[in-house]
């Protein structure tokens, strides 16, 4: 519980305590008018309450207590809604800022939109757990206890032991109801999320599938995972039927004891009229909030194991990339240097690449080359610490890799891979994605032109350089109103505002004709020139290798162990 706790804030813990509060207030009041209410009908026909007035000033109270009890319920409600409503826009927040910066290996093995169904679920079991804790348990704890309070001062003591006998056997056989099921809700839980994973994957590749005419195989496919979810929960409701049938047979044998009690207690003159009514409205009374157990009981049960989701991501550690001490030690020197490093997957389970020896030019237009496989992408997922290494040394710069927080690392390497992304938004957000600084229209016209997409005569056009307005036009996510030159261009754009030491292109060329080919190339050269930075280029172009200072040429090798030898990386 303190793990669920610690999730909450200090403002969001203070509110909790204050329904928690009212919760009480509400329950004593609750617990009183039956009591109440029965003595108002003994007054009457006893004859005590006699003039209008004493009735008035009777009933008044009556009313009073009912009315405020009911009304503290309806605040208490009210007010936990709204303090739930802000603690999960909270943890959301919070959530996705963990998430973004989870180790790889978190993500290892999860189908597309798996975690995003699994963070969502974890939400919303959390904000139900906070619900069912200060609503249902405390309100049904507080309850139950003043009403067995008022059975023990209004009635004999007998029938107060019988209610709580009731009490405890109904609680024991809800517990045991729960727990026999939890491992059920665990397995639900779990084919809900892996098939929403599974549905995610199927609308991203829904292009693929009608190309193929797939549609029908599709839903064959995902049928068994559905008829898997139907058919466990039908065992798990058909289950707890046969408990629900058990606590009604015990409700209704206490009620036929209770009235027995009643009538041979009031038969031997050790209770009266009054107390029977008491006793009677107190037992529904305490009825009500005892059936609510099993519910509140299993949507705990439920709920817990829907936040483990969350407590997953909360508790999680940080990738180690975002959570680095700088040493303040100033980055200085014009290589890379990569020795004796092993790579591996973001599972660490598997190994990807093995670099011996490689030294790296970044003042310079250089070329990094290999056959497929040879490990140049991992090579640049390796620099930007995506993929963690288990052997040798880094440097940057002159500095261990180390040493440089996630911040300061991706200021200094700015990668453009050979697949654009790009946000639902307009022309002006997806060129600044990622940008902390100001940027005028003026500096982001000028980034379109010198990617061949405004005003150069060649080529398509996105904006017209003189209708500012248009840098608000709005692209979706999948960018389909742009070609695929566009969309290369239009990534290419993103490096004219930034001032990295190094940039990485990785196909530059792919999608672009011969004359915004060389267009581009001499703009991104001439900026990084102006700028003091230097230019990888990863290509099978001819004309992009032609325009580089240096090859670095790669011929991986996965290493056996720390003794056997592989060709060396060669700088030609």
């Amino acid at each position: 519980m303190k793990k669920y706790l610690s999730i909450m804030s200090r403002k969001t813990k203070i509110k909790c305590a204050g329904i928690i509060i009212l919760a009480f207030v509400s329950s004593f009041l609750a617990s009183l008018w039956p009591v109440r209410l029965a003595k108002l009908y003994t007054n009457i026909s006893n004859g005590t309450i006699n003039t209008l007035a004493k009735g008035a000033i009777a009933v008044a109270t009556f009313g009073l207590i009912y009315l405020s009890a009911e009304c503290i319920t309806i605040l208490r409600r009210v007010m936990l809604d709204c303090v739930i409503a802000t603690h999960e826009s909270e943890v959301r927040e919070n959530s996705v800022e963990k998430l973004l910066k989870m180790p790889a290996s978190f993500y290892s093995g999860s189908l597309s939109g798996e975690k995003t169904a699994q963070l969502n679920q974890g939400v919303a079991g959390f904000s139900q757990l906070i619900k069912i804790m200060c609503n249902d348990v405390f309100a049904t704890v507080l309850t139950a206890v003043c009403t067995l309070v008022q059975v023990f001062l209004n009635a004999p003591r007998f029938m107060g032991g019988i209610m709580m006998l009731y009490l405890a056997l109904t609680i024991l056989i809800s517990v045991f109801q729960i727990r026999s099921q939890n491992g059920i809700r665990e397995k639900i839980v779990g084919y809900k999320n892996s098939l929403d994973g599974q549905i995610c994957q199927s609308i991203m590749n829904l292009e693929l599938i009608r190309s193929m005419n797939a549609e029908e195989y599709e839903k064959k496919r995902l049928v068994p995972s559905i008829l898997n979810i139907s058919n466990t929960e039908k065992r798990h409701h058909k289950y707890m039927g046969s408990f629900d049938c058990v606590k009604q047979f015990c409700k209704i044998s206490f009620q036929i004891i209770l009235l027995i009690a009643s009538v041979v207690l009031v038969s031997s003159g050790k209770m009266s009229g009054a107390s029977v009514i008491t006793v009677c409205l107190l037992f529904q009374q305490l009825v009500k909030p005892i059936d609510e157990v099993y519910r509140f009981m299993d949507e705990t049960a439920s709920s817990v194991i829907k936040a483990k989701a969350l407590l997953e991501v909360t508790s999680n550690p940080s990738d180690e990339v975002f959570n680095i001490d700088s040493s303040g030690e100033k980055s200085i020197g014009n290589k890379i240097v990569l020795n004796d490093v092993i790579v591996t997957n973001p599972a660490k389970t598997e190994q990807i690449a093995w670099y011996e020896d490689i030294v790296i030019p970044t003042n310079s237009v250089i070329a990094l080359q290999g056959p497929n496989g040879c490990g140049k992408s991992s090579l640049v997922k390796c620099l930007n610490r995506y993929y963690p290494h288990i052997h040798g040394t880094i440097r940057l710069f002159g500095r261990d890799q180390s040493s440089f927080d996630q911040k300061e690392l991706t200021s200094m390497i700015y990668y453009t891979p050979q697949s654009s992304f790009f946000i639902a938004g307009t022309v002006r957000e997806n060129l600044m994605y990622g940008i902390e600084r100001e940027v005028s229209d003026a500096e982001l016209a000028d980034a379109l032109y010198r990617v061949h997409l405004t005003g150069t005569g060649h080529g398509d056009t996105v904006i017209d350089v003189d209708a500012k307005e248009a840098l608000d036009s709005f692209i979706n996510e999948k960018s389909e109103r742009l070609s695929g030159g566009m969309k290369q261009r239009l990534s290419l754009a993103r490096a004219f505002l930034r001032h990295p030491k190094l940039f990485i292109f990785d196909e530059i060329t792919a999608n672009l004709d011969e004359n915004s080919r060389d267009f581009v190339l001499t703009n991104i050269e001439n900026y990084a020139k102006s700028i003091g930075a230097g230019i990888m280029y990863i290509s099978h172009d001819s004309c992009v290798v032609k325009r580089c200072e240096k090859i670095v040429t790669l011929n991986n090798k996965l290493r056996k162990n720390t003794t056997d030898d592989s060709k060396k990386q060669e700088v030609a």
